[in-house]
C-alpha cells in the first residue's frame, strides 16, 4: 500500500483529495498544524502529523518513506504580503527540500493557482507554455512557489497544477458567490463585459491531481518557452462562460426564473475592499474581499485551457459546469447553508434544461 501525504488536509480541496485517496484505498498521512482542525469524517481514518510548513524540522516525519505528496497547504488571503510569501513561497520551498532529502524523493505535486500564471493576454485562453505574470500578491506569492520547487527538479520528482475558479461543496469562499443570488437574486460582477473564467469543481480537480500524480509528466528546468509548460498543467473545465453567466447558472440551480447582476464600478469595488480590509486587521482576521483580490477582480480574462491535461493525463471533468453547479446548491440546502425559499430543489437535469432556456451557449 503507497503512502501518500497531502499537506494542508483541513482546507476544502485537502480535506476531499484525502477522502478520495481514502476511497481508493491509500495509506493517507495528513500534515496539519493542530489535530482539531482535520475535518470530523478524517479523524481515526489517517495518520495524522502536527508541523508548520514554515518550520521545516517539523515537517520531517510527515514525508518519511512517502511515494506521492500532494502539497496543498497555502494562503489564498493574510493580514500582510509577508505572511502570503512566508507560506506560500517559503513554506513550499521547505517542503521540497524535506521531499528532496528522501533516501527514495516521493513524486510531489504541487497545487499552485491560476493567479500564478496571471490573467490571459489574448483573446484566446491562456496555455502552460506561456510565460507566466501574475499581477496580485498571492498570484506573485503562489509562482515564487513554483519557482523554488523547478530548482530542486533535477532531485525530485515534480508536476505542477494550476486550478482555476475551484468550488464545490463545503467551501465558504465560493459560497459567497451563491449567497446572495439565493437570498435577493443578486450577483455582484466587477464588469458586464463578458470576459471568459474558467472554474473546476473540487471532485473533478481531485480526480486530476491523482492523475497527475500517476501519470502526469514532470517538470525540468526549461531551456525554452515551450519547454517551460512541461509538467505543468492547468486544471479547468473546458467551457467558456463568464462571470454573469456563471450567477445566471446558479440562479437556474437555485430554481430562480432570473437574476441582477451588478457591475460595481471600479473605484467603489476597491474602497470596498479598503474598508473590509482595514476593519479585519484591527481585529486580527484576514479578509477574503480584499484589495488584493480585486486586482484579479478586474484584471479582465481569466481562461485557462485544459488541453494539455486531457492529451497528456486523459482527464475530461465528469459533468458539466450546469450539473455541477446544481450539485453544490443541493449541498448547501442539506446541509442548512442555505435556507429553502422555494418548493422543491431542482436536479441536475432540471437547472440545465433552465439554465438552457436562457438562450446562453456554453462554448468549448
Amino acid at each position: 500500500m503507497s503512502i501518500v501525504v497531502v499537506t494542508g488536509a483541513s482546507g476544502f480541496i485537502g480535506a476531499r483529495l484525502a477522502q478520495d485517496l481514502l476511497d481508493a484505498g491509500q495509506h493517507v498521512r495528513c500534515l496539519v498544524r493542530s489535530p482539531d482542525r482535520l475535518p470530523v469524517e478524517l479523524r481515526g481514518r489517517v495518520e495524522v502529523v502536527c508541523g508548520d510548513v514554515r518550520d521545516q524540522q517539523s515537517l520531517r516525519p510527515a514525508f518519511h518513506q512517502a511515494d506521492q505528496v500532494f502539497h496543498l497547504a497555502g494562503l489564498v488571503k493574510a493580514r500582510r504580503r509577508r505572511e502570503l510569501f512566508e507560506v506560500n513561497h517559503i513554506g513550499t520551498y521547505n517542503v521540497g527540500v524535506c521531499c528532496a532529502r528522501q533516501p527514495n524523493p516521493p513524486t510531489l505535486v504541487y497545487v499552485s493557482s491560476l493567479a500564478a500564471a496571471g490573467p490571459c493576454r489574448t483573446d484566446g485562453p491562456r496555455c502552460e507554455c506561456e510565460p507566466p505574470a501574475p499581477i496580485s500578491q498571492y498570484g506573485c506569492s503562489k509562482l515564487q512557489g513554483e519557482r523554488v520547487l523547478r530548482e530542486m527538479s533535477c532531485e525530485l520528482p515534480l508536476t505542477i497544477v494550476r486550478p482555476a475558479v475551484v468550488f464545490g461543496p463545503g467551501d465558504a469562499n465560493s459560497f459567497a458567490i451563491f449567497r446572495p443570488i439565493a437570498r435577493w437574486g443578486l450577483h455582484a460582477a466587477p464588469t458586464r463585459a463578458p470576459h471568459p473564467i474558467s472554474l473546476i469543481h473540487v471532485e473533478d480537480l481531485c480526480r486530476l491531481l491523482q492523475l497527475a500524480a500517476e501519470r502526469g509528466r514532470r517538470v525540468e528546468r526549461p531551456r525554452s518557452q515551450a519547454a517551460l509548460g512541461a509538467g505543468v498543467y492547468f486544471a479547468a473545465s473546458s467551457e467558456r462562460i463568464s462571470y454573469a453567466e456563471f450567477g445566471q447558472m446558479i440562479a437556474a440551480a437555485l430554481g430562480r426564473e432570473r437574476v441582477r447582476v451588478v457591475a460595481q464600478p471600479r473605484w467603489m469595488a476597491f474602497a470596498l475592499a479598503g474598508v473590509t480590509q482595514t476593519l479585519a486587521r484591527l481585529v486580527g482576521r484576514a479578509p477574503i474581499l480584499n484589495i488584493d483580490k480585486m486586482r484579479e477582480a478586474f484584471a479582465g480574462a481569466w481562461h485557462c485551457s485544459g488541453e494539455q491535461a486531457a492529451r497528456e493525463l486523459g482527464f475530461q471533468p465528469a459533468a458539466t459546469l450546469a450539473e455541477r453547479v446544481a450539485e453544490t446548491v443541493a449541498w448547501y440546502f442539506t446541509h442548512g447553508w442555505l435556507r429553502r425559499k422555494f418548493p422543491t430543489t431542482p436536479t441536475s437535469a432540471d437547472a440545465t434544461k433552465r439554465f438552457s432556456s436562457t438562450g446562453i451557449h456554453l462554448a468549448k
